[in-house]
């Protein structure tokens, strides 16, 4: 189903999503290829990205600006 809705999505942008068939250790996610660049789109790395941020909101939340 994700890779459909890629594929579609790649579509609309005038581009092809293909599966590599390559095997990744990863955990619930993807890995996009666009030449010789790769992106981890694992879900621990999505989080990790958002981390510092949703950190940040929640200690304004708890503590007030400081």
């Amino acid at each position: 189903m994700l890779l459909e809705a890629g594929r579609k999505a790649a579509s609309d942008c005038g581009k092809t999503l293909i599966n590599g068939g390559e095997a990744r250790d990863i955990d619930r996610g993807f890995v996009i290829r666009c030449g010789q660049v790769l992106t981890n789109c694992s879900a621990e790395k999505l989080i990790e990205q958002l981390r510092p941020t949703a950190e940040a909101g929640a200690v304004s939340l708890l503590f007030g600006d400081m």
